[in-house]
């Protein structure tokens, strides 16, 4: 789902944007998109007490597909004219590129260890906090409260940076 929604829209943003707002409009989704996630626990638990297992995650599923259409839907090409558009190309292109590769490489470190927490933190809380919660909703209100502590930090760091640091390129 990560990679069908999260990435494409971060993708779309810059390109719809005045570039002097540019950063605020990336960090205020990502901050968004924080909250969304934190609503999908919750979501995603409700859902768990009235379905099994295999209907929930059947459910969950096609919520990607969905964004999928809203983005088919939304949206034609951003490229401009004269740019090719092939994917192989491209991707070349950035790993020929060393500060475009250097960036990558590190994003996707941060996108794994950030996915990853995110992923994982409803069955962890689950497992240690199972025994001491009286309802099953419990550990993902826990992980989506947790999650939600993150969203200002999005929209902080990010004016901090415009601040103080942040190198325009």
């Amino acid at each position: 789902g990560i990679s069908g929604t999260f990435m494409p829209a971060l993708a779309l943003l810059p390109d719809l944007r005045d570039p002097a707002r540019r950063s605020r409009a990336v960090s205020a989704y990502t901050a968004t998109f924080g909250i969304g996630v934190s609503v999908s626990f919750v979501l995603t638990a409700v859902l768990r007490t009235m379905l099994d297992v295999q209907a929930t995650l059947l459910c969950v599923a096609l919520v990607p597909l969905l964004g999928l259409l809203i983005v088919c839907m939304g949206f034609g090409p951003t490229r401009p004219s004269g740019h090719d558009s092939s994917l192989w190309s491209g991707l070349v292109r950035a790993l020929r590129h060393a500060p475009a590769r250097r960036f990558a490489l590190v994003y996707a470190g941060h996108c794994a260890e950030l996915f990853a927490l995110r992923s994982w933190s409803v069955v962890l809380l689950a497992d240690r906090l199972g025994s001491y919660a009286h309802s099953p909703l419990f550990a993902p209100f826990v992980a989506a409260s947790t999650n939600l502590i993150g969203s200002p930090f999005s929209l902080l760091g990010n004016e901090a940076a415009l601040r103080t640091v942040r190198v325009r390129w």
